[in-house]
């Protein structure tokens, strides 16, 4: 037999009334906190799927009315219509709640303080690149976030190729399976397929609807989606048949995409190192010992070896991430 001592006996009930309290605290804390939220989050999902469509209609005619600005006016009386055009088409796919106009207040807002700071800290050519830099992000946050959104809906594409092929084999109409697919996919193909719903509704064709969907989202597997659908409508033939193949496409397509990814990550990796480890020694550097840095920012031969570093790294980045870009 075994002696069992008080002390461990001690120990044991010790631990027992620890695990008790933390079983019991984390009880609690359930109970109180996480599951509330749980009930109420979804709670609020099911709102916002019955309130979708209420919440779409003004935003659809609000797009269909927008009137053009005076600023836009003028911009486009020197010829830069398309531009504009192009720019607000970018801001419907970045799903952004911007007009042009905003959009480009604040870009010359930024542009501006951009070029203030660096003409007060180094100078004008300073001064130009700071402006060119600050300007540059409004551009990119439309990018990021277009991207995005683009990935997002060709991840919900197969599930929701299978989910009209379903109700069109159900008997439903293209129509109210546009209605179905828009309630139960969440955001963002969901809302648009809801935008395609509700146009139909305010007297818009489903050519138009459709076409005016594929402008708001650069997917190429939305843009095949929609050619099909357009021809299937004009020739006949069995629709469901072409999602459940088009489905079973995307997902292929999806599957080598995820495989090129995993071969490209070791370069995506080393060119985040190389743009990496240059900041991180330089700031490393300058945190332990100033003064041997202090060239870079006072001699006017360490300014310009330092815009020259940051020049070729930033070329660098760019050339890596051509080289393991692969479009699948």
């Amino acid at each position: 037999m075994v002696d069992i001592s008080s002390r461990d006996m001690v120990y044991a009930l010790g631990l027992s009334a620890i695990f008790v309290c933390a079983f019991l605290s984390m009880s609690f804390l359930y109970s109180s906190v996480i599951a509330p939220f749980r009930y109420r989050r979804s709670l609020r999902t099911r709102v916002e799927k019955v309130t979708r469509s209420e919440a779409l209609r003004p935003d659809i005619i609000k797009v269909k009315e927008a009137k053009s600005h005076l600023i836009l006016a003028v911009i486009e009386k020197f010829g830069a219509r398309a531009i504009i055009e192009d720019l607000r088409i970018q801001l419907q796919q970045a799903d952004l709640a911007w007009d042009v106009t905003t959009f480009l207040g604040v870009n010359i807002l930024l542009v501006l303080v951009g070029f203030i700071i660096g003409n007060l800290k180094q100078g004008l050519l300073a001064g130009v690149g700071f402006g060119a830099g600050f300007g540059f992000l409004p551009f990119l946050i439309v990018k990021t976030k277009k991207r995005k959104k683009t990935a997002r809906i060709e991840e919900q594409m197969p599930d929701v190729m299978d989910l009209l092929a379903r109700s069109l084999r159900a008997g439903h109409t293209l129509s109210s399976a546009f209605e179905l697919a828009g309630q139960e996919t969440p955001h963002p193909l969901g809302t648009e397929l809801s935008m395609v719903f509700e146009e139909q509704r305010l007297g818009i064709s489903l050519n138009a609807a459709l076409q005016d969907m594929v402008k708001r989202v650069d997917s190429h597997d939305l843009r095949y989606f929609v050619t099909g659908v357009l021809i299937q409508s004009e020739t006949g033939g069995s629709l469901a048949e072409l999602m459940e193949k088009l489905g079973r496409l995307i997902r292929e397509r999806l599957t080598l995409k995820m495989k090129v990814l995993a071969l490209t990550s070791e370069g995506r990796i080393s060119a985040w190192i190389m743009i990496a480890l240059p900041i991180g020694l330089f700031l490393f550097l300058y945190a332990s010992n100033p003064k041997y840095v202090s060239m870079f920012f006072d001699d006017p031969t360490g300014r310009k070896m330092l815009w020259g570093a940051v020049i070729s790294m930033f070329l660098g980045w760019i050339c890596m991430k051509r080289i393991i870009r692969i479009e699948v």
